[in-house]
């Protein structure tokens, strides 16, 4: 049921996240979402139309991190070479 209620929300409250930090969509370099499973995470991604390249991708690869899915996730980035300073980087927590 969380899952259902965040699908129907997450959306809007992604768009009026950006508007408020004024940012456009396109603005984000980075996108660091929590991550409770593969499916939840590509669902999250068709949801707030982010391309598949700007998106931290650790669930296949490490499963459900819980709370620590998010910082993990930068550092997977980080130690990848994708992060570099002056970068937009989008933090993205969902049904907590």
């Amino acid at each position: 049921e969380l899952f259902r209620l965040t699908s129907r929300h997450f959306n809007g409250f992604v768009d009026d996240l950006l508007e408020r930090a004024g940012w456009r969509h396109e603005d984000v370099d980075l996108v660091v979402p929590h991550q409770a499973s593969p499916l939840a995470l590509a669902h999250m991604a068709r949801q707030t139309g982010f391309a598949p390249e700007k998106l931290v991708d650790i669930a296949a690869r490490f499963g459900n991190q819980i709370a620590a899915s998010i910082p993990f996730a930068l550092d997977v980035a980080r130690r990848e070479g994708r992060v570099a300073p002056g970068m937009k980087l989008l933090f993205l927590g969902t049904s907590a």
